[in-house]
């Protein structure tokens, strides 16, 4: 997680591709329904559902925020297989 810190900075809020829409709270991978989540960055007081409709989560500010999915268009970070640890593409995001 320090080097897409590091690669995407701390202000641009992109999906995580985790979520709770089976049971409020228990926040899964979409792609897998792993639970519970292998890693976590929440920020202080987060996830806190705000106004009832926060089923998504994203990085924003150099941590977690639960969201709506529905909210706005996000940038996503998607994953297949074991994390490696290699440099992140620099062409990942349209600039």
């Amino acid at each position: 997680m320090d080097a897409a810190k590091d690669e995407f900075g701390d202000h641009r809020a992109w999906w995580v591709g985790a979520v709770d829409h089976e049971k409020e709270g228990r926040f899964y991978l979409a792609h897998s329904k792993i639970t519970p989540l292998p890693f976590t960055d929440w920020h202080t007081g987060e996830p806190n559902n705000y106004d009832g409709n926060e089923n998504c989560v994203e990085f924003v500010n150099n941590g977690w925020n639960d969201n709506s999915c529905a909210r706005e268009k996000r940038r996503f970070v998607c994953m297949y297989g074991p994390v490696a640890s290699t440099p992140l593409a620099d062409d990942f995001f349209d600039e």
